[in-house]
């Protein structure tokens, strides 16, 4: 063999194997679940993306590949010198980012936005910072919002966001403020893009229900932050504010529609399949994406039923605003790796499950 050659083979060689890799995990041990919701609804699912599509073709997809796939076999066979390399490719993956970043023409690329989103995730499965997945989320919705919305509207950016919503959900909840998903152009493009794909026959009853759901979560962490600013406390009494009926009617409204979606994901947590769009989720997973959406939806409205006493003004109270505090999980890496490695309870309970209401 010409030795010329043989270096490039061997790489060629090297790529596919670990892209093989990240999509077995992707598809079966890390989020099997949060896959099966989705693959067969979008456009183009990640597996695609990374394994077909030309413009995966990159530097910085070939080493997110292989810093997932070292991970992967690191973990498997305890090997800490795998681990380490793994961490090391990671360092090498933020370089390749930031480079992307300052290019005009790669900054908002779809190949970007999905490095960027997928190395937040290697922070929750690392486990060595556990808010470095957050502080990435940071950075990750001021790219989202330099896209926009439209290149969210269809293709591998419509997959990235399906995915991601709880990310954006729980990262908002975290920094005491509204959700970008929640304003007018990002919740208008939602509701196209779920008609859009009904249109064309990839709706079903639970991808109907995990929408709505998801439509109303969105609001939440606005509505909490806002009760935060309209309530003053002054020696233990809470001051009347002019906005608190407002926000009480709003809270109400989305607690009601949040009880009625809980009623339609237990009826579909105990189905084997979706009563319409049949074969669109995998049977094997349709009780766990409706369990862990309903852990979601239950989360939530157990905050809102924290923070509407304190709002209600024919019953006043001393209590502060969410009387328990509102926080992430200390041991939010571990915790969710503790069940078997899966992280479809993060990606599919709309941003709850990394909400932890203190004791």
């Amino acid at each position: 063999m010409d030795n010329i050659h043989a270096p490039n083979l061997a790489a060629k060689s090297l790529d596919l194997q670990t892209r093989e890799i990240f999509n077995t995990l992707v598809s079966t041990i890390l989020f099997p679940a949060t896959y099966a919701a989705f693959y067969k609804r979008v456009d183009q699912d990640i597996i695609a993306f990374v394994r077909d599509d030309r413009r995966a073709q990159c530097p910085d997809i070939e080493w997110l590949v292989r810093c997932y796939a070292t991970w992967y076999l690191a973990k498997k066979h305890n090997d800490e010198a795998k681990l380490a390399e793994s961490r090391y490719i990671y360092t090498v993956l933020l370089r390749y980012l930031r480079l992307s970043l300052d290019d005009p023409r790669r900054r908002t690329a779809d190949t970007t936005f999905a490095t960027a989103l997928l190395l937040a995730v290697y922070e929750v499965l690392d486990g060595c910072n556990p808010d470095g997945w957050l502080v990435h989320m940071t950075g990750i919705k001021e790219l989202l919002r330099l896209r926009g919305p439209a290149a969210h509207f269809r293709g591998i950016g419509r997959t990235l966001f399906l995915a991601c919503r709880g990310f954006f959900i729980a990262e908002a909840f975290v920094n005491q403020e509204g959700c970008i998903l929640a304003e007018p152009d990002w919740v208008n493009m939602s509701a196209r893009a779920f008609e859009r794909e009904e249109r064309v026959g990839r709706g079903s009853t639970l991808v109907s229900i995990i929408d709505q759901a998801y439509r109303e979560a969105v609001y939440v962490p606005g509505l909490v932050a806002q009760a935060r600013g309209a309530i003053q406390l002054d020696g233990g009494v809470i001051q009347e504010s002019l906005s608190k009926g407002a926000l009480c009617t709003q809270i109400r409204r989305i607690r009601g529609a949040l009880q009625t979606l809980t009623r339609q994901l237990n009826r579909s947590s105990n189905r084997v399949a979706s009563r319409s769009g049949a074969g669109l989720v995998d049977s094997r997973y349709t009780a766990s994406i409706a369990r862990y959406n309903l852990q979601g939806v239950r989360a939530i409205e157990a905050l809102l039923d924290q923070v509407l006493p304190t709002l209600d003004a024919a019953n006043p109270t001393t209590q502060a605003v969410c009387g328990r505090s509102v926080s992430i999980y200390p041991s939010v890496c571990r915790r969710v790796l503790a069940g078997g490695g899966s992280l479809d309870d993060m990606f599919l309970s709309m941003g709850a499950m990394a909400i932890c209401m203190d004791r």
